[in-house]
């Protein structure tokens, strides 16, 4: 179905912060803080190996409810 999405970014120096989601459409605001729906938070982040070289690191963290195998899949595909 047609849905309403967000995504907020904080950069900092040495790493992203990635907040995302949805909600069915107009069901409501996308701004509001406390908005319900499907949300995902990512962290990328980088630090340093040698002089020349770094790891690169992330993760993703999800909220799902309901089948919850088949809504990581899908992510994750």
């Amino acid at each position: 179905g047609k849905i309403d999405r967000w995504q907020e970014i904080v950069f900092h120096p040495s790493h992203l912060e990635i907040w995302t989601g949805a909600v069915e459409r107009g069901s409501e605001p996308v701004d509001s803080p406390d908005r319900g729906g499907f949300h995902m938070r990512g962290f990328h982040g980088l630090t340093p190996e040698t002089d020349e070289s770094c790891f690169y690191l992330w993760t993703m963290a999800s909220n799902p409810t309901q089948n919850v195998e088949d809504t990581m899949k899908k992510v994750f595909d």
